[in-house]
């Protein structure tokens, strides 16, 4: 009889996520491996081919801040768990840190070509700088990558899921930069007018991948409050839900509504 207690116990202790979850939440990761492939594949060619900058001092500075990545990832870690926003506890950090990278790649990659060749440590001191912040804005959002798994779901049979949609996501923000880079300029990575196109064209991409993660989930939630408006016949009111009632505490409708949407946002919080 205990046994059967516990076993209750632990079913009831599951939290599944729904499908569309599954599938949404990762777009965080595919976002932030845009900005990923740029570091990796070509941010020397920037720094050596545009800025004139060392090729040895650029490829060990990628190499540098990786490392300093272990180092950032734990106070991200413990500051994320002290958080909690009516906005959630991840969320704000998946667009604050998409933010840091969108203004800190400005500045990486067009910021630093202003900066005169007669200021050349000038322009090693602000390609470091600005790769640093761009790095913390990375962090900000991976960590939510990590941390979020496990409050979207601790069912064992959707662990694998979930990592499936993580891969489909993470190959389709590396592989639309590697599949584009050529394209734009023939495969010529040297040049102002591949980081002209590449890194607005970048942005944009991680930009409407972070929006899928954070919104998806409430916009679906908008469309079940769209759809059901006007159409519930056991609102308190006339029988006829307009989505204006005086006291929507009481509205049978929005009551429902909002028990949806409710459900569609648990674990992306």
């Amino acid at each position: 009889m205990k046994q059967e207690s516990t076993q209750a116990t632990s079913v009831n202790a599951l939290n599944r996520a729904k499908m569309y979850q599954l599938v949404l939440f990762p777009m965080n990761n595919g976002a932030t491996n845009v900005y990923y492939i740029l570091t990796m594949n070509f941010i020397a060619y920037y720094a050596n081919g545009v800025l004139g900058l060392l090729l040895a001092f650029a490829t060990t500075m990628v190499t540098l801040m990786r490392a300093g990545d272990a180092f950032i990832d734990p106070i991200i870690g413990a500051i994320m768990d002290r958080t909690s926003t009516k906005w959630g506890k991840f969320r704000p950090f998946m667009v604050i840190g998409n933010l840091i990278m969108i203004v800190s790649s400005i500045l990486l990659y067009f910021g630093t070509r202003i900066i005169s060749e007669d200021m050349m440590w000038l322009r090693y001191l602000c390609f470091i700088l600005f790769y640093a912040l761009n790095m913390v804005g990375y962090t900000f959002q991976t960590s939510v990558t990590r941390s979020g798994q496990t409050c979207l779901t601790n069912d064992p049979k959707q662990r694998p899921l979930f990592t499936i949609f993580n891969t489909i996501a993470s190959l389709i923000g590396m592989g639309l930069v590697q599949f584009l880079a050529p394209i734009v300029t023939g495969g010529n990575y040297r040049t102002e007018e591949f980081f002209n196109i590449m890194i607005p064209l970048a942005m944009i991409v991680s930009a409407i991948m972070t929006a899928l993660a954070v919104i998806g989930i409430a916009f679906v939630a908008v469309c079940v409050r769209i759809y059901r408006k006007g159409t519930c016949a056991d609102c308190a009111q006339g029988g006829v839900c307009t989505g204006h009632c005086s006291n929507k505490k009481t509205c049978a409708a929005l009551k429902g509504v909002d028990k949806i949407a409710e459900d569609l946002g648990r674990g992306i919080k």
